[in-house]
């Protein structure tokens, strides 16, 4: 009756060790008559047998089982492929570490619900279903029935004992045990994270777990009594959800941080290619552009009263207006600067309009002492010394905006 118990243990230590690498990619075959079947779906014999001797390591002696535990990982994952399927799942990549652990969690979750801690019964049940629902869809070949594992609906289970999946660990019902009638089985890495932190346990279900034994790859707890066997399969269940959920959350903030951490990159990504864009362009922003023709036309419109028969009289009133009217046009010049690109452009602007209004002062001092020659000599010299002011103008688009007296 141990030998009995042991090799359920020894048959989901194997068939629990995971998916490898390798999960028969290539393995769908609708000729496929003599090797399993799950629906409309069927893997070839040659693949299951390929993928067995990969996990035989060339050892006749373990083809058997591997050829077993081959199908059954084939099996289990097209019914959990199936069930998400069928009911409309999106899996979040974030909540795990392998696609076995992620599809596993996913299924089970959906199978026991929103709030499955509430009845122990019901929890059992809806895995017995999806086993009961899946294993009417598949039928297999001997070589590959797993008898403890029970998935084939053409093939009777064993006599000692069968085995049902539940969520984050698999229970079994043996037949032949005097000591224990119900096993629960799990993958020794798992358990050591999940069995610890499962509550709401009653004294003596909570020490069933911490006494739980090592056989093999797994930790087993022998129960009599299937009620106690389905609040303990229930309580390591939560437990791992729980643990999954957190892990869940922690992967999505994380995710935001990084997603926040991404926009601000390229927000200064962007801004840095947009200054560096703006350092090259010549010409000013639009807004400033707008506001230095309207600072241009003021001017013109303040110099107008002092630019006719500008130099035969009244020289000094007529260079003291314009050059009011031309320090304020600089004055504004600063001001509708938008940054300091803008600045930097209109600068020599600003440096040749008071350049010109030295020029003017000259004039009006020159005038005042009553000296005309000088006051004609700087005259004619007048367009050619403030050339400089108009060539800055129309370098940024003002063109010839500055006012020149004319005589």
């Amino acid at each position: 009756m141990r030998r009995a118990a042991f090799a359920v243990i020894a048959a989901l230590a194997v068939s629990s060790a995971g998916w490898g690498a390798t999960t028969l990619r290539g393995a769908l075959a609708v000729d496929a008559v003599d090797g399993v079947s799950v629906g409309d779906v069927r893997l070839a014999p040659a693949a299951i047998e390929s993928e067995a001797a990969r996990l035989a390591r060339q050892r006749p002696r373990r083809l058997p089982a591997a050829l077993r535990m081959a199908a059954d990982r084939a099996i289990e994952r097209l019914w959990l492929e199936g069930e998400a399927a069928a009911r409309g799942l999106r899996l979040d990549p974030r909540a795990a570490r392998s696609p076995r652990t992620l599809l596993r969690g996913a299924v089970a979750d959906a199978l026991a619900g929103a709030e499955p801690e509430r009845d122990a019964r019901r929890f059992v049940h809806a895995f017995d279903s999806f086993h009961a629902r899946w294993r009417s869809r598949t039928r297999c070949a001997i070589a590959y029935h797993d008898p403890y594992a029970d998935r084939c609906a053409n093939i009777a289970a064993a006599r000692a004992g069968k085995c049902r999946w539940m969520g984050e660990a698999t229970l079994c019902t043996l037949a032949i045990d005097r000591r224990a009638r119900w096993l629960i089985v799990q993958d020794a890495p798992f358990a050591g994270r999940s069995w610890p932190a499962a509550k709401g346990l009653s004294s003596s279900a909570a020490a069933r777990l911490r006494q739980a034994r090592n056989e093999g790859d797994s930790l087993v707890v022998r129960l009599r009594s299937r009620a106690r066997a389905a609040e303990l399969v229930l309580a390591v269940y939560a437990s791992a959800r729980t643990i999954r959920q957190r892990a869940s959350r922690k992967a999505r903030r994380a995710q935001a941080v990084a997603a926040a951490a991404r926009a601000a990159a390229a927000r200064r990504e962007a801004s840095a290619r947009e200054r560096t864009a703006r350092r090259r362009d010549p010409n000013l922003s639009e807004p400033a552009l707008a506001a230095a023709r309207a600072a241009c036309a003021r001017q013109v419109a303040e110099s107008d009263p002092y630019t006719f028969g500008f130099g035969t009289q009244d020289v000094v009133g007529g260079a003291e207006g314009l050059i009011a009217a031309r320090t304020a046009l600089a004055r504004r010049l600063g001001d509708v600067a938008r940054d300091v690109h803008d600045r930097r452009r209109l600068r020599p602007l600003r440096y040749a309009v008071v350049a010109g209004n030295r020029q003017l002062a000259r004039l009006a001092a020159a005038s005042a002492a009553g000296d005309d020659q000088a006051v004609a000599r700087l005259l004619a010299r007048f367009d050619a010394r403030t050339e400089p002011e108009r060539a800055q103008a129309r370098r940024v688009d003002l063109g010839d905006c500055l006012v020149r007296p004319a005589r």
